[in-house]
């Protein structure tokens, strides 16, 4: 299929109102990706975790809201011709900026040095929300990949997403981080429903002892819990999958990693069934920066 077909067939997708291409059960559940610092395997995360829904079934898309490095589109070996800039400035729809990645998702590029999403002006705000909007009722997982750290724009998202995940490893810097970013986020958000993934063990006692060190810490000095999700093994398999610009899910898939992110896709399809009816994630981002949706 060329380009252009693919980028019509996806277009058509996107745009299509009907009750039959939309959820019957209401928007896609909003998955964010985050980290307290760089380096922990977030966006190779975010992208497995997207594929291993897709396997499962579900219409799943990613967005890459890691706007300082924006590289989603590296990770998994492919050249995006347009990113959500052209989608600001006009010159595309959403539908044609789209692309097919592996394992059947859909991917949002983004493009490198964007500018915040509080810093666009009234009318870039309205037109990628509106455009957004659409794309997101035609799918029952979206994945947001966003940059690391405690930034606004990343708080914005985290405070806006149905659910977050916060990717860590066992190393020192990692946890501490992870601490002051969960901390500033339920500062912001205090019924935001926060989930600890822990990368890079050597087992799940490894990983329940990171988690513990976190929650433990949280609730003595902020009174609040975080939820143990899940963990992904230290794996070799992982850094050749990377190096190779492949996921390792289906480069490797009966790796000990992709066992792990096959277990978490299954616990996200499985607790995440009523929260379809929440509110879309645009619309409440919308409200989170103060501005309210055109038409």
């Amino acid at each position: 299929m060329s380009v252009t077909d693919q980028a019509s067939r996806l277009r058509q997708m996107v745009q299509r109102e009907s009750a039959q291409e939309a959820d019957s059960t209401g928007r896609a559940v909003s998955i964010a990706i985050t980290g307290g610092k760089g380096g922990v395997g977030k966006t190779t995360v975010a992208a497995n975790l997207a594929i291993a829904l897709s396997m499962l079934g579900r219409r799943v898309v990613l967005l890459d809201a890691d706007y300082a490095l924006a590289n989603i589109d590296v990770l998994l070996g492919f050249s995006p011709r347009f990113t959500i800039e052209h989608v600001l400035s006009g010159e595309r729809s959403i539908g044609e900026i789209i692309v097919e990645g592996p394992g059947g998702i859909k991917v949002v590029p983004a493009t490198s040095g964007m500018q915040d999403l509080a810093q666009l002006s009234p009318e870039q705000q309205n037109k990628l929300f509106n455009a957004l909007q659409v794309m997101e009722k035609h799918f029952q997982h979206m994945l947001i990949d966003t940059a690391a750290g405690i930034s606004d724009n990343v708080i914005n998202i985290l405070r806006s997403a149905t659910e977050v995940l916060v990717i860590t490893n066992p190393e020192p810097p990692a946890f501490v981080d992870s601490y002051a970013l969960i901390k500033h986020l339920l500062s912001e958000q205090r019924d935001a429903r926060v989930k600890l993934v822990v990368n890079s063990v050597r087992d799940e006692e490894e990983a329940m002892s990171v988690y513990e060190r976190i929650s433990t810490t949280l609730y003595r000095f902020q009174r609040v819990k975080i939820e143990y999700f899940g963990y992904v093994t230290e794996d070799d398999s992982v850094r050749k999958a990377v190096r190779r610009q492949r996921p390792f899910i289906i480069q490797y898939p009966n790796s000990p990693a992709s066992r792990c992110i096959s277990a978490l896709a299954r616990r996200l399809v499985s607790t995440s069934g009523a929260l379809h009816k929440a509110p879309g994630f645009w619309e409440r981002l919308m409200k989170v920066l103060g501005g309210s949706a055109a038409g």
